[in-house]
């Protein structure tokens, strides 16, 4: 049937991802083909009905200006509902943390245990123990933002989610962050590598202002690849052999003790071969040079 679109309660949008590219490739696909499949609810109070399923294609009909929406209801009641919509997202996948919070609410708000939902919709006990592992350290600020479209699921399990489990306060400015000044998924892994071998003092500057960080870190590159540039290869050839002399200096100071006496010849083989390997080396470049 046909239905207000104000006449369906939302009560479990929280649970689903509407990213606004998301909500743009439903808005092409209604545009060009309608609304093909029906959303699903169920009886609500005074004259509602609860959605159940398609948020996603009410948000898009929603963006373009519809007051109306094709449903089909079912007979049943919430926790049922979920556990169908949760059932039948094998055949359309939805997202790791659509699936996440989902089975939450049917364990928190529902009393349904990890073992009823995983035979009520087809899986194993493992598969929904992963997906509440998924969430279990996340903030509801930090699910709000990825279901919002403000943070990627990409951000959420490999940045933010093990941030919270180090330092919960960080991990919230950085959501907070975030949602005002997205980030490149290259700019957060390059964050995300220096936070992780950076003092406690820098940690907290580098959350303070991300944007800062990484802009100073963009200008410290490119003094560096000028300063490359400008020395040619002359520079680079100095710097390297720089590299190499320290190494050999610090080789040196080991050849007591690996050609002492105690050591066997067999021993010393191979690092005799690899010693003449690098002499023969040097004098093949001395020949060119000399030439």
């Amino acid at each position: 049937m046909e239905t207000d679109i104000h006449c369906l309660d939302l009560r479990f949008a929280s649970t689903r991802l509407q990213s606004p590219q998301m909500v743009n490739a439903m808005m092409h696909s209604i545009e060009q083909s309608g609304q093909l499949t029906p959303v699903a609810a169920i009886g609500g109070e005074q004259k509602r009905f609860i959605l159940m399923d398609g948020y996603l294609r009410l948000a898009a009909l929603r963006r373009m200006g519809s007051d109306t929406v094709c449903v089909t209801l079912w007979d049943c009641d919430e926790a049922s509902g979920l556990l169908r919509v949760l059932a039948g997202a094998q055949a359309h996948p939805w997202a790791a943390i659509e699936e996440a919070r989902t089975i939450r609410m049917l364990v928190n708000q529902f009393d349904r245990s990890q073992s009823a939902i995983a035979r009520e919709v087809g899986r194993d006990v493992s598969w929904v123990n992963r997906r509440l592992s998924l969430i279990a350290s996340v903030s509801d600020d930090v699910l709000a933002s990825v279901c919002k479209g403000t943070l990627s699921t990409w951000a959420a399990a490999r940045i933010i989610a093990p941030l919270a489990r180090a330092k919960g306060e960080h991990a919230t400015a950085m959501v907070h962050f975030l949602e005002h000044h997205p980030l490149s998924t290259r700019e957060l892994s390059l964050w995300n590598n220096h936070y992780q071998k950076a003092s406690h003092a820098v940690r907290d500057a580098m959350v303070k202002d991300p944007a800062l960080f990484l802009s100073a870190l963009t200008n410290k590159e490119q003094e560096q690849q000028a300063s490359t540039l400008a020395a040619g290869p002359e520079g680079a050839w100095l710097k390297d052999m720089g590299i190499i002399k320290v190494i050999l200096k610090h080789q040196q100071t080991a050849i007591a003790m690996l050609f002492s006496s105690p050591h066997n010849e067999q021993d010393q083989q191979p690092l005799r071969k690899a010693f003449t390997a690098i002499e023969s080396l040097i004098d093949s470049m001395r020949k060119e040079i000399s030439s």
